[in-house]
């Protein structure tokens, strides 16, 4: 008996096979269906669209009255001296 043909056969079922083998999921455990999300989630994704929409309205206006205060501030003395 040689080397090769005194080896386990756990080492030769290993060397037959494939090199990707990842579980492939079978045409029954897989559906269009489940790409497609819940009302759940849609209803959460509007919520943090309203709140996002709502803070950034009100960040443009915070915005909007300093720079309204700041043009104010600059253009004021000029008129008063003049």
């Amino acid at each position: 008996m040689n080397h090769i043909s005194s080896r386990d056969q756990n080492v030769d079922d290993a060397v037959c096979q494939a090199a990707n083998d990842n579980h492939t999921p079978d045409a029954s455990e897989c559906s269009i269906l489940d790409l497609i999300p819940s009302e759940a989630d849609f209803a959460d994704i509007s919520r943090r669209a309203e709140r996002l929409g709502i803070a950034v309205v009100i960040g443009m206006a915070v915005c909007w009255l300093l720079v309204a205060a700041v043009v104010y501030l600059v253009l004021i003395p000029g008129v008063l001296r003049g």
